[in-house]
């Protein structure tokens, strides 16, 4: 798959190990596993990723995958090769910001 972000911002906080462990800590390991492991699979083999799930309401054609657990890679895929990652995010509890995503 080839990997695209939202944002400039999004690209740098996740690009570099470096700044994976600055912005997210402990989640930098599992971040950059998933992110690698994204890169080698087909569309297939990502819908089959643990924690996979298509976001509900308003955000429909948005996906997510668990980094560990509540946090998560949102992302949307729009063919076979192409995934844009959109945010790595805690959707859940009393900041719900689902709906964010619906206008992608």
């Amino acid at each position: 798959m080839n990997i695209t972000f939202k944002t400039k911002r999004l690209k740098e906080r996740l690009a570099s190990n470096e700044r994976l462990k600055k912005e997210y800590g402990h989640l930098a390991k599992p971040i950059g596993r998933l992110m690698d492991a994204i890169k080698g699979m087909n569309r297939r083999e990502l819908y089959s990723l643990p924690g996979f799930h298509e976001l509900k309401e308003q955000a429909k054609g948005v996906f997510a995958v668990t980094i560990k657990h509540p946090h998560r890679l949102i992302f949307s895929v729009s063919d076979a090769e192409h995934v844009l990652i959109l945010d790595v995010v805690d959707y859940h509890g009393k900041n719900k910001i689902i709906n964010q995503y619906n206008t992608i």
